[in-house]
């Protein structure tokens, strides 16, 4: 009896590293119509206008529930309308405007006398730190080695 729960074990871990490695289509956690799909693509573009042409991520208090008023939704159409169309959450999407932003400021010769942390407070960073991952993560590289050497990674 031992042997068959250990193969029907084996056997199951087996299947599985298979269809993760294999490429196997695995079904979507949550299907999403077509219908819907154009919805919180308008909405994502109500969004992302109302965010980016007032420069709202550079707030550093900037929160969904701001987000929802300012574009008269409400935080769940938000939140879901930037997971769907950015496939990333509200906060990863308002880090990767600000970095975007940094990225700019960082290699631009006016902003050349101002420290990295000064750029991170420009940005809509609080925190040091939280500047520096969010950076590392959207370039790959540092603040510090990306303002370094400007013409490899523009």
């Amino acid at each position: 009896m031992e042997f068959f729960i250990l193969s029907f074990i084996i056997l199951s871990i087996a299947y599985m590293a298979w269809r993760r490695w294999s490429g196997a289509p695995t079904p979507p956690a949550i299907k999403v119509s077509e219908e819907d799909l154009l919805i919180k693509e308008e909405s994502f573009n109500r969004i992302n206008k109302w965010i980016i042409s007032e420069k709202k991520y550079l707030n550093p208090d900037i929160k969904l529930d701001t987000v929802a008023k300012g574009v008269h939704l409400s935080e769940k159409q938000v939140s879901s309308s930037i997971n769907t169309i950015a496939c990333q959450n509200f906060n990863s999407y308002i880090n990767k405007l600000r970095i975007k932003e940094a990225q700019a400021l960082l290699l631009d010769q006016a902003y050349g006398h101002f420290t990295i942390d000064a750029v991170a407070e420009m940005v809509g960073f609080s925190n040091k730190v939280s500047f520096y991952k969010a950076f590392k993560k959207v370039t790959g590289k540092s603040p510090t080695d990306y303002r370094r050497s400007p013409n490899q990674y523009h």
